[in-house]
C-alpha cells in the first residue's frame, strides 16, 4: 500500500528533541507490532507526534528501520532506556494547534477529530495528508 499514518503521543517535548537528535523512537510493545507490520507492507510510514497536554501536533517523522533495528539503545529524558528503538527521519517540526485540525475526522477512530487519539492510532492517508 501507499503511505500509512499513525498518531504518536510523547510524554514530553524533550523526548521529541532527543528523537530529532539521535534519529530514533521507541514505543510500546502493542504499537511495535502494528508499526512493524505497516513498515513491511507500505511504501512509507509517517508518525504524527503530539506531546500529551500540549493541545498541538509538533511535527512528523518517517520510519527508517523496522522495530528494534536502530542498533543502539536510546536514553530518554528520564534517563531510562525503554522499548525497541527504531530509526526515524524527522521531516518537519511545527506547532499545529489541535483546534486547527478539529474538522479532520478519523474514520478508523469512531469519526472523532484526529487529535483525539491514543498513542499508536492509525489515520487513513487522506486525513493524514491534511494534518
Amino acid at each position: 500500500s501507499g503511505v500509512r499514518y499513525f498518531i504518536i503521543r510523547s510524554s514530553t517535548m524533550q523526548n521529541i528533541f532527543i528523537s530529532v537528535r539521535v534519529g530514533a523512537w521507541a514505543t510500546t510493545r502493542q504499537n511495535d507490532d502494528k508499526l512493524d507490520e505497516a513498515f513491511r507492507k507500505s511504501r512509507e510510514v509517517r508518525l504524527l507526534y503530539s506531546v500529551t497536554g500540549s493541545n498541538a501536533f509538533q511535527g512528523y517523522a518517517v520510519m527508517r528501520t523496522p522495530i528494534g533495528r536502530f542498533g543502539r539503545p536510546v536514553v530518554w529524558e528520564n534517563g531510562k532506556q525503554f522499548g525497541n528503538p527504531f530509526g526515524v527521519d524527522w521531516r518537519v517540526l511545527f506547532e499545529l494547534p489541535h483546534s486547527e485540525t478539529e474538522h479532520i475526522r478519523n474514520p478508523y477512530n469512531e469519526n472523532k477529530p484526529v487529535h483525539i487519539a491514543r498513542d499508536g492510532t492509525e489515520l487513513p492517508q487522506e486525513q493524514g495528508d491534511l494534518v
